[in-house]
């Protein structure tokens, strides 16, 4: 999703982690799967995007939820 908005807006990684004010390495980590959403990073989202911190909050659990559903399919 985030990827998806990044595109749409046509901005790069490096310049929406200078203006999150993150570490683009964070920030990649984010768009990988590897580093979570936290509360402080939903709302900068939030900020950013103007999507609600709340949606990024579930859209993390969702896929964290996801990931051990397939661990534990294995």
């Amino acid at each position: 999703t985030l990827a998806e908005l990044m595109d749409h807006d046509d901005i790069a990684v490096y310049d929406l982690a200078e203006d999150m004010n993150c570490p683009v390495s964070h920030l990649r980590g984010i768009l990988d799967g590897t580093e979570p959403i936290d509360e402080e990073m939903a709302v900068e989202l939030e900020r950013q995007f103007g999507v609600s911190a709340r949606f990024w909050l579930a859209r993390e659990r969702n896929y964290r939820d996801w990931l051990a559903e397939v661990e534990n399919a294995q």
